[in-house]
């Protein structure tokens, strides 16, 4: 039993580890919010026949994967598709320093045939908690939407020298980092930001399953280590039912969290839960 474990927890591993920032991959994923969508015939009344348009576009996007093929930074990755190349997801990593950190930000893109004069369309893949957490990041851009994001994104956006990496760093740097969007009651940001994390454990988006498993078994530690200091926390509660589904959810998920129970304020209470993972 134990050389099985074993096993696994290597592949898990191994397969996080292979895995490159910026891929093009076979598989469309169905669950795409975009999958639907198709270029128009016409670009805004011009007169450009549909096949110079694709061309244009193919080629705007050939230098869009080159660009991220070389200059993802290690808190981002994306992934763009063979048999559609108008479409791309991309995961954000929130830094440190904000109510997010270490969580994780999906996003399903989609490129317009007027790209780069246009910005892309661009979809907060969201769950239940996220969308609760932060209603700037809960709609799609159409350029008429109201949010953080995306009036940001309309009045930065420039045709000649924006690209789908200064948008995705403008999310991380700009969008996750503002204390515009963050809750005023912290406590209950802080378990919706942790919420989201278990959310997407439970369910990754289609062609980040390997990513999901793997990145919550490499920071399982960090993220439990945030609860650290929470006793003064007035949902003490919440807190503690949250710490220990992520607890057990992480051993679940392959890491060892044992040296970890005890991270907790001996004020707050333990659900019966977490002695039984203890005792495990």
């Amino acid at each position: 039993m134990t050389s099985e474990i074993e096993e696994i927890l290597d592949e898990v591993d191994q397969k996080f580890k292979s895995l490159k920032r910026f891929e093009v991959v076979s598989a469309l994923p169905d669950d795409h919010h975009f999958l639907n969508n198709r270029w128009q015939t016409f670009l805004c009344g011009l007169r450009i026949s549909k096949i110079e348009q694709e061309t244009q576009l193919r080629k705007r996007m050939e230098q869009e994967c080159e660009i991220l093929e070389t200059n993802l930074p290690n808190s981002m990755y994306v992934q763009a598709y063979e048999s559609r190349r108008d479409l791309m997801r991309a995961v954000v990593i929130g830094l440190k320093g904000s109510p997010y950190s270490y969580g994780l930000f999906f996003f399903d893109i989609f490129f317009p045939r007027a790209y780069p004069s246009k910005p892309p369309q661009i979809f907060h893949h969201h769950n239940y908690a996220l969308s609760k957490m932060n209603s700037s990041l809960s709609y799609s851009y159409n350029g008429n939407n109201c949010s953080v994001l995306y009036d940001g994104l309309r009045s930065t956006w420039n045709s000649k020298t924006s690209n789908v990496l200064t948008l995705l760093k403008y999310i991380q740097d700009k969008v996750l980092m503002t204390s515009e969007i963050y809750s005023k009651d912290v406590d209950k940001e802080f378990l919706l930001s942790h919420k989201a994390m278990l959310n997407f454990l439970r369910f990754a988006p289609s062609g980040f399953e390997d990513f999901v498993k793997g990145y919550f078994r490499k920071y399982s530690h960090d993220i439990l280590l945030k609860f650290k200091g929470k006793g003064s926390s007035n949902d003490k509660n919440e807190i503690s039912k949250m710490f220990t589904e992520l607890y057990n959810a992480f051993e679940m998920n392959g890491s060892y969290c044992k040296h970890l129970v005890n991270v907790l304020d001996k004020d707050v209470p333990r659900p019966s839960r977490m002695s039984s993972a203890k005792n495990a």
